[in-house]
């Protein structure tokens, strides 16, 4: 089964296997201090980081992917999102993609991305700044051309070929989610070959629907 993981390279099938890489990251890596513990990124290659999470034990409490691209968006931040199941060293934040000129509460669309270095970020909310945005795919759904992508959906509701939408934003019944997710669903029209980690190599394909989740570093 494919996993965050795995699109960055790393075939993770057991516990061990986890332990081995999160090893293998906290020995090669910088150590990044936080609140309520330590960051270790490594940088393997590629673009490719691997963001281990330390308690104030120095005991491995999560593992994140990151991909460092040229996916950079201007965004405004309105919220901190944090949520009860993650570790004390997750984040997120509520933003708007693009947004208006002085005004971080407006703009193309709302979204929310998980930073990977959360406790080490200290903004003043709301404001506006860039970000480098990562998205990990889920599911992939590809066809030949933007034909054979309508004529996929029979039924009265379609979606363009290009088109975002944030569906951590809202449940399936149309209610909003609390605490809101780092999941969208994106219709590009085309997609950028990818080269992926240096143990392993992935590609997309030219046309697909995705259905991701987000995460973004500041630059």
């Amino acid at each position: 089964m494919p996993s965050h993981m795995s699109d960055i390279g790393f075939q993770l099938d057991s516990e061990d296997d986890f332990h081995q890489l999160a090893s293998r990251a906290r020995e090669e890596g910088e150590a990044l201090e936080a609140d309520n513990g330590t960051y270790i990124r490594w940088a393997p290659g590629e673009g490719i980081e691997l963001w281990a999470q330390l308690d104030r034990d120095d005991d491995v409490i999560g593992l994140n992917p990151h991909s460092r691209g040229k996916g950079l968006m201007r965004v405004g931040l309105i919220q901190e999102v944090c949520r009860p199941e993650g570790t004390p060293l997750d984040g997120a934040f509520h933003a708007w993609a693009n947004p208006s000129e002085g005004d971080p509460e407006t703009g193309e669309f709302p979204f929310v991305f998980d930073v990977p270095d959360y406790r080490r970020r200290r903004v003043q909310l709301p404001s506006i700044l860039q970000v480098q945005l990562a998205a990990f795919t889920h599911e992939l759904q590809s066809y030949e051309s933007d034909d054979a992508y309508e004529q996929s959906q029979p039924g009265e509701i379609k979606f363009a070929s290009e088109s975002f939408i944030p569906s951590g934003l809202f449940s399936p019944g149309g209610g909003s989610t609390e605490p809101p997710l780092a999941h969208a669903l994106s219709l590009p029209a085309t997609c950028e070959r990818l080269q992926f980690s240096p143990i392993r190599l992935q590609e997309t394909i030219s046309v697909g629907r995705r259905c991701g989740h987000l995460g973004a570093t500041w630059m």
